[in-house]
């Protein structure tokens, strides 16, 4: 009787001839021998090599040594077997293998189904199905073009992995098909989420995976790139890979399906990818790379259901499509010579850790939503995100009905419109029917000449850390229509305006606040600023309100009895703030009508009062009040005698609680 080793292994079919010894009594001798296949070579595939041994027994049934013995393979292209027993599987099939010890001969015949991975690929190779299931064992480079037939099956063994290209050309073409589509898992059917690292695509190769499902991958490794079941790209190549995807699911992983890097991209008419049961996310991949993303496929029971956009520069118009669950992490760029344009789709929500930068160096657009909805959510990944900036070379560029929740860094706003410091062109996008809810900073910016568009209206802005309306160096007048209240200072807050073009304050239910001052005038334009009844001004400390200072302009401040227009300090306290100044250059065409000028009188810098004039313009206070300044109500600086007198009972000005009396000077 023949004694195996182990019990008989699967994959493994058994034939075996024994040489019959006398069992009569006497001493032992070797009447039968056994060939033994070791337990843990099963199954013995292509690749594989397996010390066979023969064991001996004697009449009685019992062990004894067989000695040397003489090794036969009946089928030398399958099995290989030298001198001293030791069995290579050359290539799928059966093969006999016959030991023979003396005149006593044991055969073995074992069908070898499917191959062993163990060294790198240096040449173009196949992995056909006729020699499936392949097995991959350890970490293999792949400097060649690997192919892989429709319907394979590659099974990994714990921590294995497939690297193409590392440090010379290499790919992968999985040919699946919908009939015979590739599988790759570990090799343990109950295996956790990443029993596997994945498959690593590295080089300026181009590689395809058709009709594949990968199973059981996304192991970290100490000391290796990050996890993920599908790995592009690496920021240490000079060339990128591409990979086309097509009906490719990936599942069962962990840390993450798919991540592109550096330059990686998916190759033009990549689709249907899908992710799910991943104990992580579904992937990450530069932000220039989501035109190709592959649509129509499914997200599902993933631990974080996000699609991860990191650094880089959007150089062609694209459209992130609603469907995929897309976060951006860091900032994204948008701009170049072919004035790429960026649409979020009407119903969208993307979430964020960075922001949107548009326009920087070049030029660039954003579309977000459309005119009537259905409404856009832009929100934070975790708490708050970067928010969105138009610098000086933003075109194209209009949210529609969309909410911006929780965003904005400390000193900064959710939405900043930033123009040329020197002089060049300004941003002015269109924001219509947007809420921002929670800002950080403030909810809205303007700088350097940046406005509105034309057609902006119904922006509500509540929430914020700060306030709804920052700006500087620019005008007001394009501040939409909106809700500007409930902020921790319901203010546009600004800081050194210059008046330079006509514009007209508008009253939006929220006071203006100027923490460096106002100034109108410009020595070509002789601009007016319009105000209109209602509108409240407060100005810090040290801050005036200057018409025709150094250059010709003029102010039209026409209140009415019911909606004042009010000019005072940030603190209800005489001497909050210097004045409204008349300078030199005032227009005569100022006027301010039912106006009240509060709270003035700061010096400045030996005079106070809470209006001072350098010339006479004439009788521009009328119908108003002057009132809690710190000095003089009207202060006539260094002027020979005044045609003007502001107490005239025909101006109807109202003069009270004045420190230094109505009206001082010359």
């Amino acid at each position: 009787m023949r004694v195996a080793a182990a019990p008989v292994l699967v994959g493994l079919a058994v034939a075996a001839t024994v040489g019959c010894g006398d069992s009569s009594a006497g001493p032992p001798t070797l009447t039968g021998i056994d060939i033994t296949v070791p337990a843990a070579a099963a199954p013995i595939m292509v690749h594989d090599t397996v010390q066979l041994v023969v064991a001996g027994t004697d009449q009685s049934g019992n062990p004894f040594p067989a000695g040397q013995a003489s090794w036969q393979s009946r089928n030398p292209s399958v099995l290989q077997i030298n001198a001293a027993g030791k069995l290579v599987a050359a290539s799928v099939g059966t093969a006999t293998i016959v030991a023979t010890v003396g005149t006593l001969t044991d055969s073995l015949t074992l069908n070898i189904r499917g191959t062993r991975h163990r060294v790198a690929i240096t040449s173009d190779e196949t992995w056909t199905l006729a020699a499936a299931p392949h097995v991959v064992v350890g970490a293999i480079s792949v400097s060649a073009t690997l192919t892989i037939e429709a319907g394979d099956t590659v099974l990994f063994a714990d921590s294995a992995s497939l690297t193409f290209g590392a440090s010379t050309p290499g790919a992968l073409l999985a040919q699946g098909s919908l009939a015979g589509p590739i599988t790759m898992r570990s090799i343990d059917p109950a295996a956790a989420n990443g029993a596997w690292v994945g498959l690593v695509f590295r080089g300026g190769n181009a590689s395809a995976l058709h009709h594949v499902t990968v199973s059981d991958c996304g192991r970290s490794t100490r000391y290796g790139p990050p996890g993920a079941c599908l790995l592009v790209g690496n920021e240490l190549d000079a060339a990128a890979p591409t990979l086309l995807v097509e009906d490719v699911t990936v599942q069962h992983g962990s840390t993450a399906g798919v991540v592109l890097r550096a330059g990686a991209r998916f190759a033009p008419g990549s689709s249907a990818l899908s992710v799910r049961d991943m104990r992580g996310y579904i992937a990450a991949l530069p932000a220039g790379a989501v035109a190709d993303f592959p649509l129509g496929g499914t997200f599902t029971v993933n631990d974080t259901n996000e699609v991860r956009l990191t650094r880089d520069t959007v150089r062609d118009s694209v459209t992130w499509p609603g469907s995929v669950p897309w976060v951006v992490m860091d900032s994204v760029f948008i701009q170049g010579p072919h004035q790429p344009v960026l649409t979020i789709p009407a119903g969208s929500t993307v979430r964020f850790k960075g922001g949107l930068v548009i326009g920087m160096s070049a030029p660039g657009g954003l579309q977000i939503g459309a005119d009537g909805g259905p409404t856009v959510h832009l929100l934070p990944q975790a708490t708050t995100w970067n928010g969105l900036g138009f610098l000086p070379y933003a075109v194209s560029s209009e949210i529609d009905d969309a909410v911006l929740e929780s965003c904005g860094t400390v000193g900064t706003s959710c939405v900043s419109i930033w123009g040329s410091y020197t002089g060049g062109p300004a941003p002015s996008p269109v924001l219509k029917n947007v809420t921002i809810r929670n800002a950080i900073g403030c909810g809205a910016s303007l700088n350097y000449a940046a406005r509105f568009g034309a057609g902006s209206t119904n922006l509500t802005i509540t929430g914020t850390a700060g306030s709804p309306i920052c700006a500087h160096m620019t005008s007001l007048s394009s501040i939409p229509v909106g809700q500007y209240t409930g902020n921790a200072r319901d203010r546009i807050w600004t800081y050194q305006l210059e008046i330079r073009q006509d514009e007209t304050w508008h009253n939006y239910g929220v006071p203006y606040f100027s923490y460096g001052g106002v100034l109108v005038g410009d020595s070509t334009t002789d601009p007016t600023l319009t105000i209109e009844p209602g509108v409240e001004i407060q100005l810090a400390s040290g801050a005036r309100f200057s018409i025709g200072w150094n250059a010709p302009g003029a102010v039209r401040a026409m209140g009415t009895v019911a909606e004042p227009i009010t000019f005072k300090g940030e603190a209800d306290r005489p001497g909050s703030w210097i004045g409204v100044i008349f300078g030199y250059f005032a227009d005569s065409s100022s006027l301010f009508d039912h106006t009240v000028v509060d709270y003035g009188g700061e010096l400045d810098p030996w005079v106070a009062g809470s209006v001072h004039f350098y010339a006479d313009p004439g009788p521009v206070i009328q119908n108003s009040i002057i009132r809690n300044s710190a000095g003089c109500g009207v202060i006539i600086v260094n002027q020979p005698p005044w045609s003007t007198d502001f107490t005239a009972p025909a101006l109807g000005n109202t003069f009270t609680n004045n420190a230094g009396g109505a009206v001082c000077g010359p």
